[in-house]
């Protein structure tokens, strides 16, 4: 008697999808985690945490004078935050209805650091590396608006009439007064008062 011979054809195990592109799933989201690491470090960079403005001058004689401005009026502003911060497409300005009356140009302020901006009337502040606004400032009084790139507004400062000379200066704890050394571009002078002789 013959014995059969039955012989089985081995079946390959069949592929399972989430194997076969697991690989290709896993380098997509590794990018799109990328990206979006980029993305909120840009919206970091540029939402303006950490800057302020730190002292103001409204009539300024002998305290700053610059060879292509003269002695004009300024602010300074200083960014207390751990990171630089772009300032393109900030703005600043002293009407509400334009909080962009200034809009800075492609600079940067790095780390504790302090930037000077000149406020002066009919000067194309592209031609010089100064940060000038071409506007004025009155010495009876202003409201100061600064904004980010994002249309929002970081700063509302009321600064009060002003001697020539005299500015008025943050202190450490957020406070501000009159100062009859001004410091600008540098750290604020301890002699900060709240009233002027």
């Amino acid at each position: 008697m013959e014995e059969e011979i039955i012989l089985f054809e081995e079946k390959k195990p069949k592929s399972n999808p989430l194997l076969k592109y697991g690989n290709w799933l896993f380098l997509i989201l590794i990018v799109l985690l990328l990206i979006a690491t980029v993305v909120f470090v840009s919206m970091q960079e540029h939402s303006g945490e950490g800057l302020y403005i730190s002292e103001v001058m409204l009539s300024n004689s002998e305290t700053l004078e610059e060879d292509s401005l003269g002695t004009p009026d300024w602010i300074e502003l200083y960014n207390a935050s751990d990171s630089a911060i772009s300032l393109s497409g900030f703005g600043l300005s002293n009407h509400s209805s334009n909080a962009y009356l200034f809009t800075f140009p492609d600079v940067t302020i790095e780390p504790n650091s302090y930037l000077i901006v000149y406020f002066a009337g009919d000067t194309d502040s592209t031609s010089s590396e100064l940060l000038c606004t071409g506007f004025t400032l009155s010495r009876s009084g202003e409201t100061l608006y600064l904004s980010s790139n994002t249309q929002e507004i970081l700063e509302i400062l009321e600064v009060p009439a002003l001697d020539t000379d005299v500015s008025y200066a943050r202190r450490d704890d957020g406070s501000w007064g009159y100062c009859t050394r001004a410091t600008p571009g540098y750290i604020n002078s301890t002699e900060i008062t709240d009233t002027i002789a």
